[in-house]
């Protein structure tokens, strides 16, 4: 029996240490997986704040934009009042009241055009979109009248 205890010791040992070279190559498994996951985590991170920084910039952008349109619309709105005041002045001369009721009209559409941007200011960016292709086709229309007008009066 001594022969077999001394072999079942044995037997014992080897498995223990195997046990024991399988729980620490475990271990290790375990402390790699949580480096991966930390590294993807951290790439996730790194992903989310790219993501951000690029929203924010096409924010920036927006910003910048709508106000250069806002500039350059505020230009052309105060030179066609401009040149409504001079028609205005050249029809009293002649003393032409279809121009004058003309010039009126445009006054009109004038004033509904800054009021859209001024509107485009405070409204959301749907919203400014779309006031902004209404402006930019209203503005045409206004140009159009101008130089229409501008005509007629030299004429």
């Amino acid at each position: 029996m001594n022969v077999k205890s001394t072999k079942l010791k044995q037997y014992e040992k080897k498995i223990s240490a195997e046990l024991q070279q399988a729980k620490s190559q475990l271990e290790q498994f375990e402390a790699r997986a949580k480096e991966k996951e930390a590294q993807v985590e951290l790439a996730t991170v790194k992903a989310l704040k790219t993501k951000k920084r690029q929203i924010d910039k096409k924010r920036r952008d927006l910003r910048t934009s709508l106000k250069q349109y806002e500039k350059k619309i505020s230009a052309q709105l105060q030179q066609a009042k401009s040149e409504l005041e001079q028609f205005k002045a050249r029809a009293r001369k002649k003393k032409a009241q279809a121009e004058i009721e003309a010039i009126k009209a445009l006054k009109t559409r004038k004033r509904q055009i800054d009021k859209m941007r001024q509107e485009m200011q405070t409204s959301g960016r749907a919203k400014a979109a779309q006031i902004k292709a209404e402006i930019g086709v209203d503005m045409d229309r206004l140009k159009t009248s101008l130089e229409q007008l501008a005509t007629k009066l030299k004429g």
